[in-house]
This record gives structure tokens, sequence and C-alpha cells, in this order.
């Protein structure tokens, strides 16, 4: 999405899955780090974000 500024949406071709990964490592450690495995499930933004990821 534009307002997570990576600038994916203004790319020719969308980010790779290991590009994608590397860009949101962090967000998704730290979230696992406060609330545990248990408590975070992973869910998808489509179709709004097939601007900017396949």
């Amino acid at each position: 999405m534009p307002d997570n500024g990576f600038g994916w949406d203004k790319r020719p071709v969308p980010p790779t899955s290991d590009e994608f990964v590397a860009a949101q490592r962090r967000y998704y450690l730290h979230t696992i780090e406060c609330f545990g495995p248990r408590r975070c499930m992973f869910e998808s933004n489509f179709p709004v974000d097939k601007n900017s990821i396949s």
C-alpha cells in the first residue's frame, strides 16, 4: 500500500517474496515478540495490496 512508505506501488514490477519479507520482517518479529505466536495471525489485504505486490 502507498501509505507503508516502501514505494512498491510505484515500481514497474511488484517486489519478490524475498524483498517483501526482508522489508516487513522487523514488524512481524516485533509483533510475535510482544504478543507471542499463539496470539498472532497473518492475513492479506487483497485486493487493496494488488497494486503493490502479486
